[in-house]
């Protein structure tokens, strides 16, 4: 999946998904580090 944005012809990827094969990993590492170690507040 992207998303691009300008006029046709001239489009600008702006953000590309992980490969599907790849997401399931990614989602586990992103979530591991959100829920990782926070500071004492």
């Amino acid at each position: 999946m992207q998303v691009v944005s300008g006029p046709l012809g001239k489009e600008h990827a702006r953000y590309e998904s992980p490969k599907a094969k790849l997401l399931d990993a990614e989602m586990n590492s992103f979530l591991a580090w959100f829920e990782g170690d926070k500071p004492d507040n």
